[in-house]
């Protein structure tokens, strides 16, 4: 863990994907986190299992010391019982402390309300009340989504995410990712979240096309202040990653060049992603990884994972995105077996499973995806 502010970071708990060997640790085996030799907290909630029913991926939350200002601590995840830690009431933080009203003005594509309004608070607290979906759930952390339609063709999605101190982080969706049901999915609005006299965030004249979405996070409560450094060869002996040559290193130079361009993160913002994808060469998004992914792979700083999750983010722009109404979820080709994700999927052979023609009578704002040229955007991320 490597503090980089110019703050001692107060003790805190901090979250991150981790990647696991087959065969190294099995769901519900006792974790505890080691730093400088004092055992810590550490809670575990499992994503993927290798085929042996060993944990192949989970969210990882530990209890993180004191940092001073540009110090580093090491740290490990080994066996053992870690101090044990009580539940807590997360419906208690919400209603103490929670806020987040949302207030968006259509100019086009408006739903029965504009302009609209919500508070993601309200619909915490009855999913909470519900007993909660919760997508990280132990004594440190809990995180559930819930979501609301704010027109025929936007969703909005919050996954609150609650910390035991009292901390809270709100990453919110902007989706416009309907396959199946009718109407044009051209939107334009302005959107303040926040307090009306002091809002957080601002944006006017969005123009969202179909298929996409873009996100913010907020923090009720300090965000943590800490960049964790991966073990990449952990990663790598897991399989999650290609064997990379980390013997060059990576130049800072480029990596400092890199962050200057993604400085415009404007919702829908195409980052440093080619939006004309037949393009077959001369690109830094397409390869086994992206250039900035295989930077951040091989320097571990914390402005070159900054620079990985703005072309992460900015994936939501490309209009690939699409959600079966029917489940909520991604189209799965598992149940959907014909479905196409462009025009030749509107033949009458692949019905059911056609999307609706004004799917593609909708803008692309700009993009041209083709199957060939696909950048891997977010699976490093997501790991």
């Amino acid at each position: 863990l490597e503090n980089n502010t110019k703050e001692t970071s107060p003790a805190d708990y901090v979250t991150f994907g981790q990647a696991f060997p087959k065969g190294r640790l099995k769901p519900g085996a006792p974790v505890m986190a080691v730093f400088g030799g004092d055992a810590a907290p550490v809670q575990i909630d499992v994503k993927a299992l290798h085929d042996d029913g060993s944990v192949r991926h989970a969210a990882v939350t530990v209890a993180a010391p004191a940092i001073k200002s540009g110090g580093s601590l090491d740290g490990a995840l080994v066996a053992g019982p870690a101090p044990a830690e009580p539940d807590f009431d997360a419906a208690a933080i919400i209603a103490d402390r929670y806020s987040f009203p949302v207030r968006i003005a259509f100019s086009k594509g408006a739903g029965s309300a504009n302009p609209f309004a919500v508070d993601a608070r309200a619909l915490a607290e009855a999913a909470l009340a519900k007993g909660g979906d919760f997508w990280l759930n132990g004594p440190l952390v809990k995180e559930l989504r819930v979501e609301t339609s704010a027109a025929p063709h936007l969703q909005l999605r919050f996954d609150i995410r609650i910390y035991r101190d009292g901390d809270i982080r709100t990453f919110v969706a902007f989706a416009d990712e309907k396959t199946f049901s009718a109407g044009v999915r051209d939107l334009a609005y302005d959107v303040a979240i926040g307090a009306d006299a002091s809002p957080a965030f601002k944006a006017a004249n969005i123009e969202q096309h179909r298929s996409s979405v873009w996100r913010r996070v907020f923090w009720t409560g300090a965000a943590p202040r800490l960049h964790v450094v991966r073990d990449v060869d952990l990663l790598i002996a897991s399989g999650a990653l290609l064997p990379l040559d980390r013997s060059q290193g990576a130049s800072a130079k480029t990596i400092a060049d890199l962050a200057n361009a993604v400085r415009d993160d404007a919702p829908l913002s195409p980052a440093l992603i080619l939006k004309y994808f037949p393009t077959t060469g001369g690109r830094g998004d397409i390869g086994p990884y992206p250039q900035w992914t295989g930077l951040y792979l091989l320097a571990q700083t914390e402005t070159a994972e900054d620079v990985m999750l703005a072309n992460a983010e900015a994936a939501g722009a490309v209009p690939w995105h699409f959600i079966d109404e029917k489940t909520g979820a991604p189209v799965s080709i598992e149940t959907r077996k014909k479905f196409w994700s462009d025009p030749r999927g509107l033949e009458e052979q692949y019905a059911p499973d056609r999307p609706h023609p004004d799917v593609f009578q909708s803008s692309e704002g700009g993009w041209e995806p083709d199957h060939a040229h696909k950048p891997a955007l977010t699976f490093v991320p997501y790991l």
